[in-house]
This record gives C-alpha cells, sequence and structure tokens, in this order.
C-alpha cells in the first residue's frame, strides 16, 4: 500500500482510498474463535478496529483486543501470520492468535462499544451466507456473521 510508510505505520492516506481495519483472529485449545458482538449490532465479528495515523496495523490489532476484550495479546502477535480479505472498499487484516487459553475474565475498557463476547466452535460458524450451520446450531442468521466469513473456511478443518 502506498500509504504505509516503511515502518508499517499508516500515512495520512487520501479520502478516496479503501480503509484499513486491523483485528485479531483469537483461537483458543479447543478450536473456539473469539468473537464480539459491538453495541446496537447483530452483527459478530473479531475484536478489531480502525487503524489511528501512526499506528502499525500489528499495534492496531493488540490495541483494539485489550479496549474491547481486556486481552492482552500484544506479546503473542506474530507479525508474519496474518489473513487479509477485502470487503467493501475496506481492506481487512486480521492477526492470527492461536493457543490462547479460554479465560471468562472478558471484559472491555471501553464504555458502549461491546454489546458481547462469546467464544464460538469453529465447526458452527458459516463458511458463507448460504450455509446454515449457524441457523441449525444456535438459531443465529448466517448474515450476523458476514463480517468473519471471509475467514472462516481457513479455520475449518
Amino acid at each position: 500500500m502506498a500509504w504505509l510508510s516503511s515502518s508499517g505505520c499508516l500515512d495520512k492516506a487520501p479520502a478516496s482510498t479503501i480503509r484499513l481495519q486491523s483485528q485479531s483472529s483469537i483461537r483458543d485449545r479447543d478450536d473456539r474463535i473469539l468473537l464480539v458482538q459491538g453495541f446496537h449490532a447483530n452483527r459478530w465479528s473479531f475484536p478489531g478496529g480502525k487503524v489511528n495515523e501512526n499506528e502499525t496495523l500489528m499495534k492496531c490489532a493488540a490495541r483494539e483486543v485489550m479496549e474491547e476484550t481486556g486481552i492482552d495479546i500484544e506479546h503473542r502477535l506474530r507479525p508474519e501470520i496474518y489473513i487479509d480479505r477485502g470487503l467493501g472498499e475496506t481492506l481487512r487484516r486480521a492477526y492470527i492468535v492461536e493457543g490462547l487459553p479460554r479465560t471468562s475474565k472478558l471484559k472491555p475498557t471501553t464504555r458502549n462499544e461491546i454489546e458481547a463476547i462469546t467464544w464460538f466452535n469453529v465447526s458452527d460458524l458459516p463458511k458463507h451466507s448460504h450455509d446454515q450451520t449457524p441457523m441449525e446450531k444456535m438459531n443465529v442468521k448466517p448474515l450476523h456473521f458476514l463480517l468473519v466469513m471471509p475467514f472462516i473456511g481457513l479455520f475449518r478443518h
């Protein structure tokens, strides 16, 4: 990306460019993925968000996970272990963190941003919008997982 500096930080991007978001796919030892649900939103997503100016994608991922779940993953992130996916005009980079012990001490550090935090079995999540797995197993519409669908096929065995 022309607007990423050589240090990996976001330089000022022209208003018409693709937006960048950094997030983290966090899996526990039992193949569950941690997802968050925003306030007044039906959709589930990986913890993550907008990259600040002069912030690396990896620093953004660590900051967003801490803000949205209370988990410190900064020392577990590896710069070479990620997946990039486009969704509309947004490039979403998901850093992969595996083998994290599942904790019940999940608490956002920001107010009115996250309504729910849940561990989901990878096999229960949809790979595409017509995949009825979540409806059959959890009574949740597949489109509620729209933001994670581009990544799920890579995690299912």
